[in-house]
C-alpha cells in the first residue's frame, strides 16, 4: 500500500516514522436506542459497540493491538508505556430536552487504581435542541495506575434526567515516549 503525503508517495503509513498508533471505533447501538444521561452533571459512560462502517485498526502499531475494548466500553491501556501520551476524539450528537442545560464530555481514567476526570469540552446550550459536538483532549499516562486500569468517556449534563447521548464513534491515538 502506498500513502501521499503533500507531493511525496511512501510506503509508510501516516505516524508510523515516529511510532504513533491510532484507532477509530465507530457505534451503531446508540443510533438505534441513544444513551439517557444521568441528571445533575453526574457523569454518564459513553459506550461504543466498534461495529460501524469508520471502525478500524489499521494503524496500530509497536505491539498495541487494541485500545478500545467494546465489551467493557473502556479504553484499554495496558499495551502502553509509562510516559505515553493518548489523544482522544469524541463524537456525539447530543440532544438536550430544555433551555439553558450544561453539557460536558469527557475521560475518567485509571478506574478501580487512583482515579482521575479529564474534562474536555462544556458548554451551555441555550435552547432545547440537538448538537454534534467532536471535542479532543489528551492526557500522559503518568502512572501504573493509570496504565493498568481503564479509562472511560462521558457525557454529563445539568438536565432533568431527559438529555440523550447518541455516539458516533472515537479516535484514539498514542504516541510513544521518546526520552
Amino acid at each position: 500500500m502506498s500513502y501521499r503525503i503533500g507531493g511525496l508517495a511512501t510506503s509508510i503509513a501516516p505516524g508510523a516514522a515516529n511510532g504513533t498508533s491510532s484507532q477509530d471505533v465507530a457505534d451503531t447501538a446508540t443510533a438505534i436506542t441513544p444513551i439517557t444521561i444521568i441528571a445533575g452533571l453526574v457523569p454518564t459512560y459513553l459506550t461504543c459497540d466498534a461495529l460501524g462502517l469508520d471502525t478500524g485498526d489499521t494503524f496500530l502499531q509497536g505491539g498495541i493491538t487494541n485500545l478500545w475494548d467494546a465489551v467493557t466500553n473502556r479504553l484499554d491501556l495496558s499495551q502502553l508505556s509509562i510516559g505515553d501520551r493518548v489523544d482522544v476524539r469524541i463524537d456525539v450528537t447530543i440532544t438536550t430536552a430544555g433551555p439553558n442545560t450544561e453539557i460536558e464530555l469527557g475521560l475518567v481514567g485509571g478506574i478501580g487504581g487512583f482515579q482521575f476526570s479529564t474534562p474536555f469540552y462544556a458548554e451551555v446550550v441555550k435552547t432545547a435542541s440537538v448538537r454534534r459536538r467532536t471535542p479532543s483532549g489528551f492526557f500522559i499516562v503518568r502512572s501504573a495506575s493509570t496504565r493498568d486500569n481503564p479509562a472511560a468517556l462521558y457525557c454529563a449534563t445539568d438536565g432533568a434526567g431527559l438529555d440523550v447521548v447518541q455516539v458516533n464513534g472515537f479516535l484514539i491515538s498514542v504516541t510513544p515516549f521518546n526520552p
